[in-house]
């Protein structure tokens, strides 16, 4: 038995359908996902801007797994651009902590400048 042109064109579009209702539900989750960071930038922001380098590092230790929002469609720079916005945050809540302006923008600049010329993500890691 033949398919009718006009009901096989029909269960494409039922299929692309679903198929893009899928990957929509996917991104608005992840989206959620991603949104939900936030409380836990603060923490750290937080420890940071009281100076509070014993929780800091115990924090570190056992950092939860967090994914940052997509910020680049290259691996590499997306970890450059999460890097980029965690040491300016950081060096921000540091002066809202009572560091010295010039010594935190100098600190923060210094380790973007590093972080522009590491090629792999171990490298960017661990600096």
């Amino acid at each position: 038995m033949a398919i009718i042109d006009s009901t096989q064109e029909k269960i494409s579009k039922d299929i692309v359908s679903s198929q893009t209702d899928n990957i929509l539900n996917s991104v608005e989750e992840a989206q959620q996902d991603v949104h939900n960071t936030y409380q836990i930038e603060q923490q750290l922001l937080d420890m940071v801007r009281r100076g509070d380098t014993v929780h800091l590092q115990e924090w570190i230790n056992q950092a939860p797994a967090v994914r940052p929002g997509k910020v680049a469609n290259d691996l590499l720079r997306q970890l450059r651009n999460t890097f980029i916005i965690s040491t300016t945050l950081v060096s921000r809540a540091a002066i809202r902590g009572g560091m010295d302006i010039e010594d935190a923008m100098l600190l923060s600049d210094s380790y973007i400048q590093k972080c522009e010329h590491l090629n792999s993500f171990e490298q960017i890691t661990n600096l």
